[in-house]
């Protein structure tokens, strides 16, 4: 059995950013393209997504009390 690679934080950052350019690319660097793409495999998963767009937003006031 072969020993597991370790992996380090600097080849974890370059694997997302190398996946990041690679969407871009397919994506035509369109960043709402690319929004658009990540909703759609958000609902094509079946899993639950948190949407917390109707969370009361908190202020410094409510924050403190």
């Amino acid at each position: 059995m072969k020993p597991a690679k370790k992996t380090y934080p600097e080849d974890a950052v370059a694997e997302i950013r190398q996946i990041r350019d690679e969407m871009a690319a397919e994506h035509g660097n369109d960043l709402h393209a690319m929004f658009a793409a990540a909703v759609r495999r958000q609902k094509a998963s079946g899993r639950k997504v948190v949407d917390w767009s109707n969370r009361k937003r908190r202020t410094a006031t409510t924050a403190a009390a």
